[in-house]
């Protein structure tokens, strides 16, 4: 309280209500309008009003000693403290400034300055200590002490204290460049707070003398079947290899450098394998066929050996930085860091989907809420295709970089970054992490007491909320009638429901393909090459309890023969001829009206028709033998014309087709159980001249 406002409270204010309750209320009545009464009202309420400014002013300032204020002998302290601190003698001047505190306790200037000084010499409690001092003196005396407190409880470990004291600074909206660092300090503390408070189940496991060594090892990759891993090992200072590790009776075998033509005299590193391993990318930095410092690298596995390395080029690689690169497991999808301009940071991630012609389209940041003006790396996208594990240092966290998961939508659209939590995430920097198939079972490179000497690769159990989904593999052998293997078919797994395409790939050298099925859905499969038949095939997978269990099958294609070629008359069908089961084609029980889920499959065989010209066809229903044969013929006639109209809505000439109902006269397998029943209601087509 200044000495106007005592001086009006204690003598003005008393008095004018002393003379007022003195004289009787007549009185009072007469004088109000006398001057006497006018002039020592207005006299009152002009120190009123004055004490009001005061006291808000004072509200604003805080209750406080300074140097316009401060009696004799502290000012005289705290200028031989200031003297002391810029002659470097930290320890006097600092037994000044509290000299000078104890003349005048509330001596804001004093506590400030001894703050500055004793964060200095690096006493960071008692710095706080003063710095709180001040702030409970005055908030806007000298703002930033409300955000150095707030660094100090950070320092400590005191999460909540720290927010509080940033949100108090921020409130006061002041220091461009101090509260853009507070706007992004805040919510890691308010993170930190909960997470510490909350921290989910971590038991890292070593995983053994047989993948770790006295070296460094990190950046993992495993197989869709789980049972190859490969590794970034750091066989030399700035030189990395890459090793291999196969698993066997449930234990890995010894790792072992894979060679030539991969690994050579230079540096290689981060590689991403494709489900069938069979397609790699890897990073390699400062080549002569470069692009830019560091660029993608593709090889494949072909007759047993590696292909020799090829630059990925435009539109991968730029000028800028490449690396760290994922790929889906049909290897159709290239997730890849790159500090390429566009993006929202320095190191954002890309994606970019391969061509049927074996090219790249142009790759897109992903963008917001993924990237952030920060940077984010060391992308692995999970065999599901959908969930996205992540490093990043923009998002919310417990350090430097955390490690975090994203799932897509069957819109695009990527959900809002889940950190892992503590202490999967501490004040380290966390990064090179991948999922197993299962989506339990993570893989990461970490040193820790157990190590071998040097960074290790680690397993542990993710929590549930950050999991991907459960994902077996369907492999396959795609072969014709007389047994021989066919290259390069197009193997395209289809969500039932959705009707979007989850993976494609094309068989290889031996006839063989791999397609991730995750366990959520149900599928159909569609296998296409030229000059033959459609063949389609379905999997339930959702709710099914083998479904984490591989599928594994042989497909067998039926050649499209020339109606040239056949000897029958027109109206016969060979004997021999056999029907290409429509698997996905559907009707509710003892109905006709095609389902939504059947598109996909009669698409692609209007496709066939439209690509043969020359073929035609017969449709055939089918029933099993619940119910009376006459509704079950005249059901199988009802179902088989449904697909028969559809092609002719679909340009299909009527002209090439037909179609029967056979009911239960042609059953493929037993009617005594529910599987061999399903079997038997089917949709077929035949090739006919």
């Amino acid at each position: 309280m200044n000495s106007e406002q005592f001086f009006c409270s204690r003598y003005i204010m008393p008095l004018f209500t002393v003379i007022c309750s003195l004289l009787s209320e007549k009185v009072v009545s007469n004088l109000k309008n006398t001057n006497f009464y006018l002039i020592t009202k207005t006299i009152a309420l002009i120190f009123l009003f004055s004490n009001f400014l005061s006291s808000n002013s004072v509200a604003a300032q805080g209750n406080y000693t300074s140097l316009g204020n401060a009696p004799k002998k502290a000012l005289n302290a705290y200028k031989d403290a200031q003297s002391k601190a810029k002659e470097k003698l930290y320890a006097d001047a600092i037994k000044d400034y509290r000299k000078a505190i104890v003349l005048a306790p509330d001596f804001i200037d004093a506590h400030y300055e001894l703050a500055e000084i004793l964060y200095l010499q690096k006493q960071y409690e008692a710095a706080r200590f003063e710095y709180q001092k001040v702030a409970r003196l005055s908030k806007t005396y000298m703002p930033q002490a409300l955000f150095t407190i707030a660094l100090l409880y950070e320092k400590e470990g005191d999460w909540t204290n720290a927010a509080d004291y940033y949100e108090d600074f921020l409130a006061l909206k002041r220091d461009p460049e101090l509260t853009a660092k507070a706007k992004e300090n805040l919510p890691n503390c308010r993170f930190r707070a909960y997470a510490t408070e909350s921290p989910v189940p971590f038991n890292p496991r070593n995983m053994g003398d047989s993948i770790n060594s006295e070296r460094n090892e990190y950046l993992p990759s495993l197989s869709l079947d789980g049972n190859t891993l490969m590794m970034t090992v750091e066989v030399a200072k700035d030189k990395e290899d890459f090793y291999k590790s196969t698993r066997k009776d449930g234990h890995w075998l010894p790792a072992e450098n894979i060679g030539g033509p991969i690994n050579t005299l230079q540096n290689e590193g981060a590689q991403t394998v494709s489900a069938d391993g069979k397609t790699m990318v890897f990073s390699a930095c400062n080549r002569p066929d470069g692009l830019g410092s560091c660029d993608d690298y593709l090889s494949e596995y072909r007759n047993g050996a590696w292909t020799t390395p090829v630059n990925m080029g435009a539109p991968i690689n730029t000028k800028f930085w490449e690396g760290n690169s994922s790929l889906t497991a049909d290897g159709r999808t290239l997730y890849f860091c790159s500090r390429r301009p566009g993006g929202l940071g320095n190191d954002d991630i890309w994606v970019a989907t391969r061509k049927s012609d074996g090219s790249w389209n142009e790759p897109a940041p992903l963008g917001a809420p993924v990237n952030t003006d920060k940077a984010e790396n060391a992308a692995f996208i999970h065999p599901d295709g959908r969930t996205l594990y992540f490093s990043s240092h923009g998002h919310a966290g417990m350090g430097r970089s955390d490690i975090f998961m994203s799932r897509i939508d069957s819109t695009g659209k990527w959900s809002e970054p889940l950190n892992l939590g503590y202490p999967i995430n501490t004040a380290a920097t966390e990064w090179s992490m991948i999922v197993a198939p299962d989506g339990k079972r993570a893989i990461y490179a970490a040193k820790r007491s157990d190590s071998r000497g040097g960074t290790d690769l680690y397993e542990f159990d993710l929590p549930e909320a950050v999991r991907a989904i459960p994902t077996t593999y369907l492999k396959g052998i795609v072969q014709n009638t007389d047994k021989q293997l066919l290259t390069n078919a197009v193997c395209t797994l289809t969500d039932l429901k959705s009707q979007r395409t989850v993976a494609e790939v094309r068989t290889d050298a031996e006839g063989s393909f791999m397609l991730p099925v995750p366990s959520d859905r149900n599928y159909s499969l569609h296998i296409k090459t030229a000059n033959y038949l459609l063949y389609s095939d379905n999997f339930a997978v959702r709710g099914s309890s083998s479904a984490l269990k591989p599928f594994i099958i042989q497909a067998v294609l039926q050649p499209i023969t020339s109606p040239t070629a056949q000897k029958n008359t027109p109206t016969e069908i060979p004997k021999k001829a056999v029907g290409i089961v429509l698997k996905n084609v559907f009707f509710d029980t003892n109905k006709s009206i095609l389902r939504t889920e059947s598109e996909d499959e009669l698409q692609r065989l209007t496709q066939l028709l439209l690509d043969n010209p020359q073929l035609q066809i017969q449709i055939n229903g089918h029933t099993d033998n619940v119910g009376a044969a006459a509704a079950n013929q005249l059901l199988s006639e009802n179902r088989a014309k449904a697909v028969y109209n559809y092609l002719i809505n679909h340009n299909i000439a009527a002209s090439r087709l037909r179609y029967k109902g056979f009911g239960a006269s042609q059953p493929l397998t037993t009617n005594d159980t529910d599987d061999g029943r399903q079997q038997n209601r089917r949709t077929e087509f035949l090739v006919i001249p």
